[in-house]
């Protein structure tokens, strides 16, 4: 409802309050309190739903329950749903042999994984949903014109702005899993053996943080043609390749094994959907995609070595082993170095971005001239 009425913020929103409980009740619960680590998800989406009924509410949003079983429209979401839940079901099978496989190995590796997953998971759910949340709603659109050209250009523009986000933070994953891992878990029972498993697991998870991005965007593309059976098909694809490549990879490399192939699988996936994206639409002219895909490459890599650079800095400087005031100077370092090389390089994702950013405060400064136009 609210991102038919063009209200994107709340939507995109939504997950900082959900994951700041989480974070928080993990930080809180030293004595290691089941309960306690428990409330954090059971709050964040308390506070989320409530944030969204409220301002729904003041967009003029009302409801009445009712259910005519004979609305053609019920029947319809019904067949685009169906095949969704099919694929999101095969999926937890997969994590569930994810977690089977892992008990068999060292003592900790389950709890590694799930830590791991858990940081991937807000990357991906504070900026990949946002940035899909307000992108679906103009895809839809479009297709809804069947405007072929229009869809072609939204989706290289979702998928460039996922590159400038995603590419950098994924790296800062990989070089950086280590004292990330140390500041929101190392306290009471999660000893310096948990760090390295968790760290581990993070790094091979984030290989694939950019595929697994890429197969968000690629997927609601489809969603927003109405069409649910290639993304399913395609879920189901990555589970069982997903599936033969931790068998394949768990006895060499254990738990880095099991996070390596969910990000090798992401890779696979991503490419049989733009496949078959291109055989849906034609091509995609994916070529500019590729030239600020390469400007980002070598943005990130002067933003790691800056960021490396301040991290030791700040160390040697403070004479610190604590990670927090370090990896906070690598941060700040890592975030001026990529958007001043990104700038330097005239990579047109970050000018779009800066502009947007400026032209969203200025906007809403002005609002009611804007309304009126």
């Amino acid at each position: 409802y609210l991102q038919m009425k063009g209200s994107f913020v709340a939507v995109g929103l939504v997950s900082v309050p959900m994951n700041i409980f989480v974070i928080a009740t993990i930080l809180l619960s030293k004595d290691n309190s089941i309960i306690m680590l428990g409330m954090g998800p059971v709050l964040g989406y308390a506070v989320a739903v409530g944030m969204l009924l409220g301002v729904a509410l003041k967009k003029g949003y009302s409801y009445w329950p009712q259910l005519k079983l004979s609305d053609p429209s019920l029947n319809k979401l019904l067949k685009l749903v169906l095949p969704i839940f099919a694929g999101r079901t095969i999926i937890q099978i997969n994590a569930l042999i994810d977690r089977s496989l892992g008990s068999t190995l060292v003592e900790g590796s389950v709890s590694a994984l799930n830590y791991a997953n858990r940081v991937f998971g807000v990357v991906t759910s504070v900026f990949v949903v946002s940035l899909i949340t307000a992108v679906f709603p103009q895809l839809s659109r479009q297709s809804a014109r069947h405007n072929v050209r229009s869809i072609k250009k939204t989706t290289r523009t979702g998928m460039g702005m996922v590159t400038l986000i995603v590419l950098p933070m994924s790296a800062a994953l990989i070089f950086f899993a280590e004292p990330i891992v140390r500041i929101l878990f190392e306290r009471g029972a999660f000893g310096e053996m948990a760090v390295q498993l968790t760290a581990e697991s993070l790094a091979f998870y984030s290989i694939g943080l950019i595929f697994y991005s890429y197969r968000d965007v690629l997927s609601n593309v489809f969603y927003s043609m109405q069409d649910t059976k290639i993304p399913t098909i395609n879920s189901i694809a990555a589970v069982v390749l997903n599936i033969g490549l931790n068998y394949a990879l768990v006895g060499a490399m254990a738990h880095k094994g099991l996070a390596l192939a969910t990000s090798l699988s992401s890779v696979i996936t991503v490419v049989a959907l733009m496949v078959s994206l291109r055989m849906k639409i034609g091509r995609m002219g994916w070529k500019s995609l590729l030239v600020s895909g390469i400007k980002m490459l070598v943005g990130t890599g002067v933003m790691i070595a800056a960021a490396k650079g301040a991290y030791w800095g700040a160390e040697t400087l403070l004479k610190t082993s604590e990670p927090l005031l370090p990896m906070i100077a690598a941060a700040g370092a890592g975030v001026v170095v990529y958007v001043v090389v990104l700038l330097l390089l005239r990579t047109r994702e970050m000018a779009q971005l800066i502009v947007g950013a400026y032209q969203a405060v200025t906007r809403r400064g002005r609002r009611p001239a804007v309304e009126e136009e």
